[in-house]
């Protein structure tokens, strides 16, 4: 092979020069106030139950086949993150683990998002498209959002965008009636059997590549036996990563997917709310600009392939059959615009295509006639990207989902005396604090009780009525509002009764809510960022309040249980921070006072029996 020109070799550093500095600010800003928020719901489990550095290997691959039902999620991303912090606790960090730490390797599988999608496109498509796709990659508010949490989506974005490269370049072989290389063959089935290990999605895509593979070899007008043979290798090959992921495909056949919320979001509804997303924001108008860009994309992306560059027509082909299926699974389980993550290389491409197209056709404006093309195309390119980059520095995704567990926790045990209750509004929190000694953040004796787990608005209705006959039955119980539907505009609406019931309240503030909270009333109508909370309230009557509620009701006051500090709850200022994520506060134990009795129904506590100590006059 004869070297290329000094001028291409030029260009080529010149190049990788810019795809360097374009990684290293996607890096930055992932990287910025990352170790700010605590962890949220979902990263707690997976860091500290899924991913927890004592699991073996083997152990969480067999986790999280027993679950794959009702998690859809699969053990690459888990044991990538476990292997990497074991490598970071023996290199220097030891047990000084942190959120910052925790949320690194989502950070780095993100940023090699960035060359992996230029790599992708760099040879099929417009140079200036291909680094406007990769800057809305580094830059854009969606992707950076699913780089800096750790959970599976920022590996299964590298995956896919690596995926279809090498699966781009062995149809390109096929189609020039080449041999299909054998690195393309080998970084196809290593990076295919790791995304079809990441996520449903991943199978789902890993799936279409198989169809798609034979096609390509008998499309055309009699298909040479060399094509058909290489489609047969593509498909092969295609197929090699689902014969490793058989045993997830084999749940999947049998026993479906298991969802824990209301199936049936409209199809509409879901395209145009991923559509915006990708794009600007999720109001009704940004909704249709972004759809609107998107359809033009696909379409000037199937426009702009041809017969010795096939790939930008199967990339939009990929892309609206990727598209359908997540949506069609989405539609019968349940829907969540993350679980379009796996298709972002493609949708950000059509993005990407759709404002090159945009400027074409504004060169027939009158206007923007005389302008040239690269001015036309950096009018409509600029814009949407620096108002992706304005926002970026506020980073409330992983912000206001953090909510302060820890200190949730030390609450409950600093404030309730061994053999006390609380009450949940949700059972999806006792995961992360219950009395149970290996979840996140214990309560050692005392009790977290729930109604029910609510699944759909139809069940939300009996949850109420759960809570409130548990409340008044035992009014010395805690609730703790978990924002399931209790803000103004949620589906479920905003609840009343507890403000009447309970007297005082214990605000757990999301400090590190504090510099973003500002912009809220600016950023709103961007339809950016939804009406999150800033803190966990905690409603409860101290013993004075339960005194007068019985005088109010004409009996005489009682107290249910001794020893409630004297201090006011409301004035109780939360931590900052967490002695550590792997162990939970460690009050003095002892029995609690119930007696033993059947288990009641929906997790309600048993009756107390008499405390311990001096006796108090009154019944329960």
């Amino acid at each position: 092979m004869n070297p290329a020109p000094s001028e291409s070799r030029f260009h080529r550093r010149r190049e990788a020069g810019l795809l360097g500095l374009l990684t290293l600010a996607g890096l930055a800003v992932r990287l910025l106030f990352l170790g700010r928020a605590q962890l949220w719901g979902d990263e707690i489990l997976f860091v500290i139950r899924d991913a927890h550095p004592a699991i073996p290997i083997g152990g969480i691959y067999r986790h999280m086949l027993e679950g794959f039902s009702s998690v859809t999620h699969l053990p690459f991303p888990l044991m990538a993150h476990n292997l990497l912090i074991r490598a970071l606790r023996w290199l220097f960090l030891g047990d000084r683990l942190s959120p910052f730490w925790f949320r690194l390797p989502a950070v780095l599988w993100g940023t090699a998002t960035i060359p992996a999608l230029f790599l992708l496109l760099r040879r099929r498509l417009p140079r200036p498209t291909a680094w406007l796709a990769a800057a809305w990659m580094a830059f854009g508010f969606f992707p950076v959002a699913y780089s800096r949490e750790a959970y599976f989506y920022a590996p299964l974005m590298t995956l896919a965008a690596l995926t279809l490269h090498f699966w781009l370049r062995g149809l390109e072989a096929l189609r020039a009636g080449r041999r299909l290389p054998a690195g393309t063959a080998l970084g196809l089935v290593l990076a295919g059997t790791a995304m079809a290990h990441s996520h449903v999605t991943g199978l789902l895509l890993q799936t279409l590549l198989v169809p798609a593979a034979l096609a390509a070899g008998f499309l055309g007008p009699r298909p040479p036996p060399r094509r058909l043979a290489g489609a047969a290798a593509l498909a092969a090959l295609s197929a090699l990563p689902l014969l490793a992921a058989s045993p997830f495909l084999r749940v999947w056949m049998t026993e479906g997917i298991q969802s824990s919320m209301a199936p049936g979001t409209p199809l509409n509804v879901i395209f145009l709310d991923v559509a915006g997303k990708c794009f600007l924001g999720h109001l009704p108008g940004l909704n249709a600009a972004g759809a609107a860009v998107l359809a033009l994309g696909l379409y000037a992306l199937a426009r702009a392939g041809s017969a010795t560059n096939p790939a930008p027509r199967w990339m939009a082909g990929l892309a609206l059959a990727f598209l359908l299926a997540i949506a069609l699974l989405a539609h019968r389980s349940s829907y969540h615009v993350r679980y379009f993550t796996g298709l972002l290389p493609l949708l950000l491409t059509a993005n990407a295509c759709g404002i090159a197209e945009l400027s074409r056709l504004a060169g027939r404006l009158p206007l923007l006639r005389r302008a040239s093309p690269a001015r036309r195309f950096a009018f409509f390119a600029v814009p949407p990207l620096a108002l992706n980059l304005l926002l970026l520095p506020l980073f409330w995704w992983p912000t206001v989902r953090a909510r302060d567990y820890a200190a949730v926790a030390d609450w409950l045990n600093q404030h309730l005396p061994p053999g006390s209750a609380y009450l949940w509004e949700s059972a999806y929190e006792r995961r992360f604090v219950s009395e149970e000694p290996d979840t996140p953040f214990p309560t050692p004796d005392r009790l977290a009780c729930w109604p029910m787990v609510h699944l759909g608005p139809e069940e939300h209705p009996i949850l109420r009525r759960l809570q409130r006959q548990l409340l008044e039955r035992y009014p010395d119980i805690p609730w703790i509002d978990c924002r399931h539907g209790q803000r103004d505009g949620m589906e479920f609406g905003d609840w009343e009764w507890p403000r009447t019931h309970f007297r005082r309240l214990a605000l757990i503030l999301n400090k590190s809510f504090a510099p973003q909270a500002r912009f809220r009333v600016a950023l709103f109508p961007l339809g950016r960022y939804p009406a999150n909370e800033t803190s966990i309230p905690i409603r409860f009557n101290a013993p004075s309040d339960l005194v007068a509620m019985d005088i109010e009701a004409g009996r005489p006051g009682s107290l249910f249980y001794p020893g409630w500090p004297s201090t006011s709850f409301s004035r109780m200022k939360p931590p900052s921070s967490t002695a550590g994520f792997f162990r939970g506060p460690k009050p003095p134990s002892r029995p609690p006072p119930f007696r033993t009795a059947p288990a009641p129904p929906y997790g309600w506590p048993a009756s107390p029996s008499p405390p311990a100590g001096p006796e108090t006059s009154g019944s329960i």
